[in-house]
């Protein structure tokens, strides 16, 4: 609402308006009644649509038109950031170059995996008869015996555990292209020359996405090979860490993480685990 207010030596010509029906008289200024909208669910619970913030706040990020283009709704006022969005961010153009796995070299050590600063690598056992399986189920013919091609039988994953006869698994080294930035870091500390790089070619990144979404789609690892989830949380120091990791709005953590300052730190983390042992945790 606007209206033309008189100076002050003189009284309005006309009220400006009401609130709540009534004429505030001798106010030479009027508050504005603004609705609050019906709430449709629980924003204690239901803290931030998680999908329309992946699709529409981190689209709009990753092709440069957030700054003009997104708007201050409840999704990007609040700041908030849901777990893993830092997953939809894409490196490929960054290096010329992308690791290339040679299964027959690979022993499973992980090596690899544990160092990669950027969570590029991944690796994942697999019992044989479900590989053969889901193998089996790929219509794409040359897809299939490359994707056949990507898992192999290590002595730490499958002959010792053969041998104890609680059954075996095939371990397979998948590289994310859209994370991987070129660094070789994984083929450095590999001694058994199971990575080496290769240029990026049209081809090979596509092979490279076909195979990383055939990684994510066939599921976890059997439990049988690993440890489950620990219950596990993050209370950084505001630092590096933190300009490095969780930027809005990428956010590369699917465990609880929370952020205080750097002399904090310490307190506040002695106060996560003095809960959680209340908690039974």
């Amino acid at each position: 609402m606007s209206c033309f207010l008189p100076p002050p030596a003189t009284k309005p010509t006309r009220p400006c308006g009401s609130f709540n029906g009534e004429k505030r008289q001798n106010d030479m200024t009027e508050p504005i009644a603004v609705p609050l909208e019906a709430r449709q669910e629980d924003y204690r619970v239901n803290v931030v649509d998680v999908a329309d913030f992946n699709e529409r706040v981190v689209g709009a990020y990753n092709n440069g038109t957030a700054e003009r283009g997104l708007e201050a709704d409840d999704q990007v006022a609040r700041s908030i950031v849901p777990a893993g969005t830092g997953a939809l961010r894409d490196f490929s153009y960054i290096a010329p170059d992308i690791p290339e796995f040679i299964t027959e070299n690979c022993v499973g050590c992980m090596e690899c995996v544990t160092e990669c600063p950027d969570t590029a690598i991944l690796g994942k056992v697999v019992d044989p008869s479900t590989l053969e399986e889901y193998l089996g189920g790929i219509t794409d013919e040359e897809l299939r015996k490359k994707m056949t091609e990507q898992w192999g039988i290590t002595n730490k994953y499958y002959t010792v555990l053969e041998k104890k006869g609680v059954g075996g698994g095939k371990f397979g080294i998948f590289i994310d292209p859209t994370k991987c930035k070129g660094c070789a870091e994984c083929v450095t500390i590999c001694d058994d020359n199971a990575l080496k790089m290769i240029a990026k070619t049209d081809d090979v990144m596509l092979n490279s996405r076909k195979s990383h979404r055939y990684f994510k789609n066939i599921g976890p690892s059997a439990t049988g090979f690993l440890y489950g989830r620990e219950n596990i949380g993050i209370v950084a120091a505001t630092g590096c860490n933190t300009v490095y990791t969780s930027t809005y709005p990428y956010n590369p953590y699917l465990v609880p993480w929370t952020n205080s300052l750097f002399e904090n730190a310490p307190a506040d983390a002695m106060g996560v685990r003095a809960r959680w042992d209340q908690l039974g945790w």
